[in-house]
């Protein structure tokens, strides 16, 4: 089954060394600040989650012409976060960021068709939006342009092209695409079953705080030999390596 998240996408301000440095400069008119502060809000990062304030804040920067914060405003619109929701407008708002560039915009629309919120269901229309991003480069847009494949959704089911996918995905450290890997390699649906291949990606799913991937290990784990153990926890750490060097650039 599809995962669905809401999605923080939101640009890093790291200029901001606090939460009332942030405030005082989103107060001032800093729509980077605004949609950063809005970004805080949705998450509860460094402040009570609020989305209220959350959406209040996008909606302030992306009347001002934010492009990213018509992504977060269209987000809360979407799934109702402070806000009533309103797929019709979410939508609006997502073609807008599209026309300013803002690639998640992309991932969000394809969900829009996808669920048939505010339009009608139509797998083809959301698959060439995960595509659009999935091609920009966006983790997000690679996940589930890869479940596509995988699922036969929207496009012809295609193994190769969704392990092409959920891999990119992957080795950009998005979990939900760890864990859809995985299982990929657990069914032999990635080549020849390989359960050690399955439990390093399901592992690393585990430690991005993934509750799926840590079902599906617990399944996993009887079944593998003491060596194939051993082999995948050695692959498992230099694979952690990478990853936080990846995160970190």
């Amino acid at each position: 089954m599809l995962q669905v998240r809401q999605l923080f996408l939101g640009r890093a301000y790291k200029a901001m060394a606090s939460v009332e440095q942030l405030t005082r400069a989103a107060q001032s008119g800093d729509t980077d600040a605004q949609c950063h502060l809005a970004e805080l809000y949705e998450n509860g990062t460094g402040v009570a989650q609020d989305y209220v304030a959350a959406a209040q804040w996008y909606r302030v920067a992306a009347e001002a012409g934010n492009v990213e914060a018509q992504v977060g405003f269209g987000r809360c619109l979407h799934f109702g976060l402070g806000v009533e929701q309103n797929p019709a407008e979410a939508r609006r708002r997502y073609l807008t960021a599209i026309k300013g560039g803002a690639v998640a915009a992309y991932v969000l629309l394809g969900l829009l068709y996808f669920q048939g919120l505010g339009v009608p269901k139509d797998s083809k229309v959301a698959a060439k939006n995960f595509r659009c991003a999935a091609e920009r480069g966006l983790p997000e847009g690679q996940y589930y342009l890869g479940w596509c494949f995988s699922e036969g959704e929207g496009v012809r089911r295609d193994d190769r092209q969704a392990v092409l996918w959920l891999t990119k995905s992957a080795e950009s450290g998005y979990p939900e695409a760890m864990t859809a890997l995985g299982a990929m390699h657990v069914k032999g649906r990635a080549g020849p079953t390989n359960l050690s291949e399955a439990y390093v990606w399901l592992s690393l799913a585990v430690t991005l705080g993934d509750e799926h991937a840590h079902a599906e290990l617990q399944l996993l784990v009887p079944r593998l030999t003491p060596d194939q153990i051993r082999n995948a926890e050695a692959i498992l750490a230099s694979k952690n390596l990478e990853l936080r060097m990846s995160l970190e650039d």
